[in-house]
């Protein structure tokens, strides 16, 4: 999936999305810019979940290598 404008990161898309929550909660914006918000909040909730999900993958393969580490003799 390719990274929505502006969000090289996944704290820059956390706080893309938090700033589009913000804006959808104050009942302000005309509908049009509403629905556009919350596609583009959607796009960077997958986006985050992504993020999470390979970091989460990254942190296991290191554990792994740390115990096999320490399973082999010396």
């Amino acid at each position: 999936m390719a990274k929505p404008e502006g969000a090289a990161s996944f704290e820059e898309a956390y706080e893309t999305l938090r700033h589009a929550i913000e804006e959808l909660e104050s009942g302000t914006l005309p509908l049009e810019a509403a629905l556009t918000r919350y596609e583009e909040g959607m796009r960077l909730v997958q986006l985050c979940n992504d993020l999470l999900d390979r970091a989460e993958l990254r942190v296991q393969r290191v554990g792994q290598e740390l115990s096999s580490e320490r399973s082999q003799p010396e």
